[in-house]
């Protein structure tokens, strides 16, 4: 409950009815005479004015007035920003209604006439301790939602480094196959260090859009080819992944557009990669392909000896995915990715 203070709490009556509004003072009156302090305004465009003048402590708000009907009023109320706590005090009787009020963020919801001098002091003091406790809660919620973003913020910097030193480094190897093997290493670096970057800026700050990941990643890897004439296709629906799902699959891409780019474009000027992304009731499908020279006809990605294809395989298990290899023209590979119901954390298989 509020602390008892001297001073009285300062009331808000929006009501077109002057005789409710008067009532409505009786009554708190006859339970806390020196407790309450009451102004009346007839309309909702005067009350929305009082707030903007004056403090109040809590609104006793009418749903039916001469310049707004129906929960419109509500919205339009709690959108001039006060962050008041409001009470709708209404004629209506229906529960929909009365739910949809308290849904749209009313305190609560009496009926004109339902109420005596106990029940009205009651509910109004509550809205106020309600309201202010979610304020609070909120801002403990917004200084998490800080700090996740902090951590997820530092920890792609600190991966960004780690990028930046094994591309100092393959500079300074001179067998331009183990440079090879920093920059492949460089490039998963860089593609952990998205992951953070999408869910730092992600509103749920737990998933982000498969699309939009998936094209990150792989805009950087062909960004960053020598091979400057690939074009890149990402199409499909929206699909939200959570950080278990984004980071394998991402992985997967990465591996996949470097094998494309290394390989698939020799001596040729143009080149394309697409990936197609498909939801369908818990299943995400991933359909990558590119219009290159094609796989090898012994090729079989389960018995494939490059560490490439190596984590394709053991990353498409650890999501308890499946892959499938597509007939040419170009390499191609489809995949089926169960997504996981959102928040709920899932076990991995060992790779």
């Amino acid at each position: 409950m509020t602390e008892q203070t001297n001073k009285p709490l300062q009331v808000l009556i929006i009501e077109d009815n002057t005789a409710d509004a008067d009532l409505v003072g009786i009554l708190l009156a006859e339970a806390d005479p020196a407790g309450y302090d009451c102004r009346h305004v007839p309309t909702l465009g005067e009350g929305v004015a009082a707030l903007r003048e004056s403090a109040f402590d809590v609104v006793l708000l009418d749903l039916g007035l001469p310049d707004s009907q129906g929960l419109p009023t509500l919205e339009r109320l709690l959108a001039a920003g006060t962050g008041l706590p409001v009470v709708i005090m209404s004629g209506d009787t229906d529960e929909e209604t009365a739910l949809q009020a308290v849904r749209g963020a009313a305190q609560d919801y009496l009926v004109k006439g339902d109420f005596g001098p106990r029940t009205l002091t009651r509910t109004l003091r509550y809205a106020i301790e309600r309201k202010r406790l979610t304020d609070r809660l909120e801002a403990a919620l917004e200084d998490n939602r800080m700090l996740i973003r902090e951590v997820y913020h530092r920890t792609r910097n600190n991966l960004s480094l780690v990028a930046s030193l094994l591309n100092l480094q393959a500079d300074q190897v001179h067998d331009p196959r183990d440079a090879e093997l920093f920059k492949d290493v460089r490039g998963r670096v860089i593609t952990l260090s998205s992951i953070h970057e999408q869910l730092s800026r992600s509103s749920s700050l737990r998933e982000v859009d498969a699309a939009e990941y998936l094209n990150s990643v792989a805009v950087h890897l062909i960004r960053s080819a020598p091979h400057q004439g690939i074009d890149l296709v990402v199409s499909g629906g929206t699909a939200p992944l959570t950080c278990e799902t984004a980071i394998p699959l991402g992985l997967i891409v990465n591996e996949l557009v470097t094998n494309s780019v290394k390989h698939a474009f020799v001596d040729r000027e143009r080149g394309l990669i697409t990936i197609e992304l498909t939801r369908e009731e818990g299943v995400l499908f991933v359909e990558y392909r590119d219009n290159g020279v094609g796989l090898p006809e012994w090729f079989e990605s389960r018995r494939a000896e490059t560490l490439g294809m190596t984590l394709v395989t053991s990353l498409t298990y650890q999501i308890d995915g499946s892959l499938t290899v597509l007939p040419g023209p170009g390499a191609g590979f489809a995949f089926r990715i169960p997504l996981p119901e959102p928040h709920v954390s899932r076990a991995s298989h060992p790779t």
